[in-house]
């Protein structure tokens, strides 16, 4: 981070000690943006965040809720967002996406029948201890 221009990075191929540093200074207001990549979409509780810029299609209406849905993190605030979109086929998928995502007309939650890779690496972790 650099104290000038106090934004950092956020990232699944950073360390962890790296990730803990972006969430908490983010989360404390000591920077002022984030890049990042999904690596902090789900579980993180990061604070206030005023806008979130969205680079290129998100692929699905989940995906823009749940990142869209990070900021306005306030009483009487609204989450806000802005889509930048790389072609004008990015644009259209955009375009429906951010439509359903306003109908709040979500894809269908999908639950794996049997989930062997998540119990195999469950199995592995016992293991390794």
């Amino acid at each position: 981070m650099d104290v000038d221009f106090p934004i950092s990075i956020h990232h699944g191929s950073l360390a962890k000690p790296a990730r803990i540093t972006a969430e908490s200074g983010l989360k404390t207001g000591a920077l002022r943006g984030l890049i990042c990549t999904s690596s902090l979409e789900l579980g993180i509780d990061i604070g206030r965040i005023d806008l979130c810029i969205q680079y290129m299609s998100p692929r699905q209406v989940t995906r823009l809720v749940q990142r869209i849905g990070r900021s306005g993190h306030r009483i009487g605030q609204v989450a806000k967002g802005i889509i930048i979109t790389m072609d004008s086929e990015d644009t259209l998928e955009t375009m429906v996406i951010a439509r359903r995502a306003s109908l709040e007309d979500l894809e269908p939650i999908k639950i794996p029948n049997k989930p062997l890779d998540a119990l195999i690496h469950q199995i592995v972790g016992f293991l390794l201890m």
